[in-house]
């Protein structure tokens, strides 16, 4: 009795040892099934993937490219503050004075500032030497 008791459970052991192995068998496959799966969709997201960077490298570049445009455009600004403001100061300066029909400030009392005066009085100087030869 003892030995057909070992036997059946040997054999009971062995029906358990075939069946594990057809589990073992179909988690294989199963396995392998799902790798390949796996692969397939790495493989068909890997292209996205590059377009999908290169877009965002294009994007940065695009705003890299703005950026130094709007920073030219700032100083360019800048610069024509500068210039407007010099203007303005200018302006201040001159406010209240008239100007001569070529353009040169004349004083309130009508009279030239003395360096247009000195300009004058030697043309009228070369003028007389002239009449006088």
């Amino acid at each position: 009795m003892n030995e057909d008791k070992i036997k059946k459970d040997i054999e009971d052991i062995e029906t358990i040892n075939i069946e594990l192995y057809h589990r073992v068998s179909k988690l294989i496959a199963e396995n392998e099934h799902l790798k390949q799966t796996y692969k397939q969709l790495y493989d068909s997201i890997k292209p996205t993937r590059i377009r999908s960077k290169e877009q965002c490298d294009a994007l940065i570049n695009q705003v890299n490219q703005k950026y130094v445009e709007i920073s030219d455009l700032n100083a360019c600004l800048q610069e024509q503050g500068v210039v407007i403001t010099a203007l303005k100061n200018e302006l201040r300066k001159l406010k209240g004075k008239r100007f001569s029909s070529d353009g040169h400030a004349i004083a309130d009392n009508g009279i030239p500032p003395m360096r247009y005066m000195k300009t004058s009085l030697s043309f009228a100087y070369n003028a007389e030497e002239s009449a006088i030869d």
